[in-house]
């Protein structure tokens, strides 16, 4: 990234990045939702509260469970902030995919594009998210191994 502009970021593999973006919806996503008790698709849908919390230390297990809570629900309005952030058509896809539990042919169907634009936008809109969280010192992309020349 340049001082005064934003370049793409050629260091990135993309592929990798993806792969580790869906992952991330796929099973990270899912037991941040437990722990919070409340789910990113309803939080999209709804007007959210500030999930305000006291953050001690120490305490018994009830308190470090209700701190977890208050933690990952922190955590889901972050990335609910950041998918917000994305060019329209990649949260659309992004949401119908893994906040609507959608199977990828009603989510391909409900979504307007053919296929191959769907996967297109999907990658894409998980690369701009990737991008967006790690603002946030989230970092889910991959930068490229440089290989050596063979002497």
């Amino acid at each position: 990234m340049g001082v005064l502009f934003q370049f793409e970021q050629d260091n990135i593999d993309k592929s990798a990045t993806i792969k580790q973006v869906r992952a991330f919806f796929a099973d990270d996503l899912v037991k941040l939702e437990e722990m919070a008790g409340q789910s990113v698709n309803f939080m999209l849908s709804s007007s959210r509260a500030d999930p305000t919390g006291v953050h001690a230390l120490n305490g018994n297990a009830i308190e470090r469970q209700m701190i977890n809570g208050v933690d990952a629900r922190r955590e889901l309005a972050l990335i609910v902030e950041c998918l917000e952030q994305c060019k329209p058509q990649h949260q659309k896809i992004i949401e119908l995919r893994y906040f609507h539990d959608y199977s990828t042919t009603r989510a391909i169907i409900e979504s307007g594009f053919g296929r191959t634009q769907f996967f297109n936008q999907l990658n894409a809109g998980m690369l701009e998210f990737a991008r967006i969280y790690a603002k946030h010192g989230r970092d889910l992309q991959i930068e490229k191994v440089a290989t050596k020349g063979v002497n």
